[in-house]
């Protein structure tokens, strides 16, 4: 979506015309990682996709200059990672595994175990998910035996563990099941790191559900009220919430969203409990968010990104409240709730303009926000109210000497006058996009 760009471009512009010009083209690459992973947590994947994409071609070019190859091959397989992880969140499993086995050629190239055995974990993932069980439990005990080579307990294989557990588990295989969930509780016996003890209690709610499934409900009953005894006693309440909240996604990566939501609401239980109880809640609640957006799941994050903006309001914190309004209105977006998003938008321009009022500065986040809602109108068929919002952008990007974002809203107002039929007033705003954009060397931003 670009009415997101969040003008990233402003503050890397500089940066890709030194890359150019030093030949640094990891740095290039790095660069437009960050976008990515920028637009990936907003959930617009699409866009995200774009980046990873571009970034990749340039680890795999073999024109990298730099002192340390192991490092370029490393983010080489994490952005192929990114790219198979969006392509799943979207359903594609093909285009997934195509992605997955580009990491696995830079990660057998390096000979980087570790990074092999996060690839084949993710392979196995999109197995499950597509219903080829035999397929992914070969790449997850795959996955495991390369973990093993680097620490026989690696901290990675439980998790593994509970997802071949889960498939012996549906399959009926109920001592093959517990099994597999003994072997990580094993490892994570004594366990005190956060990602540790959230894979500990996923271990434990799993074989709880295995022994009622068996109808041993005393069994499930005591395990589940040990670990949690033990837990409440050892962590404090904020602990507690991103454990659980950390449980939640593994099951949200299972597609089991039921349960991933019991255990959100359980972490925002917690969340309310800790001494700082506002911003606890809040960053689980941002994390949840972005989970169910990074899955494409708007519907379900709705409701948290709506509490995040209600709870900075509530602390008096104008400028975050205005970020989570903008947050909220672009799900809406997504989900072409139109009203509901002008609406958000407009409450957050209130905000913005208010903090201006007060402090100064936040033209850009103003122009953005004008932006924005010219993008809603212009869906609509609005259009003299998407041209008069992107008028308003257009001033405060000029205002405050953003020429990306006055290129942006040139060329967008040139597209839309054209359709209009007002080819000449088109061909002027076309004409200063272009004059701006030769001025700073911005010629990536073409094909946007």
């Amino acid at each position: 979506m670009l009415a997101s760009l969040r003008m990233v471009l402003r503050s890397t512009n500089e940066n890709f015309k030194n890359c150019k010009k030093k030949n640094e083209r990891h740095r290039e690459a790095q660069l437009l990682k960050n976008i990515a992973a920028d637009f990936e947590l907003r959930g617009q994947l699409q866009n995200a996709l774009i980046y990873y994409q571009r970034s990749l071609a340039i680890y795999k070019s073999g024109m990298l200059v730099s002192g340390d190859r192991n490092i370029e091959w490393q983010t080489g397989s994490q952005v192929a990672n990114a790219i198979g992880l969006i392509h799943q969140a979207l359903g594609e499993s093909e285009q997934a595994l195509t992605a997955y086995q580009q990491a696995l050629a830079i990660d057998r190239r390096a000979q980087n175990l570790g990074s092999e055995a996060n690839t084949l974990s993710n392979i196995g993932i999109v197995y499950r998910t597509s219903e080829r069980t035999d397929r992914a439990l070969e790449s997850y005990k795959k996955a495991i035996s390369l973990y093993q080579e680097l620490d026989e307990n690696h901290y990675q294989i439980p998790k593994i563990l509970n997802r071949i557990g889960l498939i012996y588990q549906e399959q009926g295989r109920f001592e093959l099941a517990l099994s597999a969930y003994q072997r990580g509780l094993d490892i994570l016996t004594n366990s005190r790191s956060l990602e540790q003890v959230s894979d500990r209690i996923l271990t434990i709610e799993n074989i709880s559900n295995l022994y009622r499934i068996q109808g041993l409900e005393e069994r499930a009953v005591a395990i589940i009220a040990e670990t949690f005894d033990n837990l409440t006693i050892e962590k404090e309440p904020y602990s507690i919430a991103l454990a659980f909240e950390r449980v939640g996604v593994f099951y949200l990566s299972e597609q089991q969203f039921e349960r991933a939501s019991s255990y959100f609401e359980r972490a925002l239980i917690f969340s309310r409990q800790s001494s700082n109880q506002g911003y606890a809640e809040i960053d689980i609640l941002n994390s949840i968010s972005i989970a169910y957006s990074k899955q494409q799941q708007f519907e379900r994050a709705l409701p948290y990104q709506q509490r995040i903006a209600d709870v900075f309001q509530e602390m008096g914190i104008l400028e975050n409240t205005a970020t989570a309004l903008r947050h909220l209105a672009e799900f809406y977006q997504t989900l072409e709730q139109f009203d509901r998003a002008l609406t958000s938008y407009q409450k957050a321009l209130e905000a913005y303009q208010e903090i201006q009022q007060k402090y100064e500065g936040k033209t850009i986040d103003i122009a953005r926000i004008f932006w924005q809602i010219g993008c809603v109108y212009e869906t609509q068929g609005q259009l003299k109210q998407a041209v008069a919002s992107y008028h308003q952008a257009l001033a405060q990007y000029q205002k405050s000497n953003v020429p990306q974002g006055q290129i942006l809203v040139l060329e967008r107002l040139a597209s839309l006058l054209k359709r209009q039929g007002q080819v000449n007033l088109a061909r002027q705003f076309s004409q200063q996009a272009e004059i701006l954009r030769d001025s700073i060397h911005l010629n990536w931003t073409r094909d946007r």
